[in-house]
């Protein structure tokens, strides 16, 4: 899927939100109606892509398997562990993001002095601290 980008925006599916896409990360080509194409599938090395998808197929695997405690009647403690578990896989691909984003979007963005980058900041250690 491609993003279709305008300055300072990023649009998925009719919403916009503020982007910072370093140039050596994140190829954009010109299309004939003048917007700018963004290929995502760059934003992550394949390490870290990697690394995050097993996590997350791991994490998906748990959710499943407290679906079936639930419809298994399974005691409430078993339960509350398993979501523990599920809850430290998500936040260890958080993690992962999140120095992803200081390491190349973030930090590309202040280098060009885009003063956005600091409202987007403060929202990303906002949401990811709670």
């Amino acid at each position: 899927m491609l993003l279709r980008a305008s300055p300072g925006t990023k649009e998925q599916e009719g919403l916009a939100h503020p982007t910072y896409l370093p140039s050596d990360l994140h190829p954009i080509a010109q299309l004939e109606d003048g917007l700018s194409t963004v290929k995502p599938s760059l934003i992550y090395s394949e390490e870290r892509k990697d690394n995050c998808l097993r996590r997350l197929k791991a994490a998906e695997g748990q959710v499943r398997g407290v679906q079936e405690m639930m419809d298994a009647q399974r005691p409430c403690l078993e339960v509350l562990t398993q979501l523990a578990a599920v809850q430290s896989a998500l936040r260890q691909v958080s993690r992962i993001v999140m120095r992803n984003y200081l390491e190349n979007c973030a930090t590309q963005a202040i280098r060009r002095s885009d003063p956005k980058v600091y409202d987007e900041l403060m929202d990303a250690i906002f949401k990811f601290s709670q």
